[in-house]
């Protein structure tokens, strides 16, 4: 793997890490509406870990792209 793949792998991280942050605390802010804070954190995390597991198997897996079930799992979450 060369420098400019790294860096490109790392930026991508980078990225999915900020966005995932900013829509983690606006769940905790959704979710608290109905639920105890403690609970709202953890569902937060939950959807947001669900998220990247699908986005991560459909970027990495050619077959996971013609699925309906990843594609299925993504708009729901």
């Amino acid at each position: 793997m060369s420098k400019i793949d790294k860096v490109y792998i790392g930026l991508f991280i980078a990225l999915y890490v900020a966005v995932g942050l900013v829509s983690t605390i606006h769940a905790v802010s959704f979710f608290s509406l109905a639920n105890v804070l403690p609970l709202a954190i953890l569902l937060a995390v939950a959807f947001e870990i669900g998220q990247a597991a699908v986005l991560f198997s459909i970027l990495t897996d050619e077959r996971q792209r013609k699925r309906f079930m990843p594609w299925c799992l993504m708009c729901i979450l």
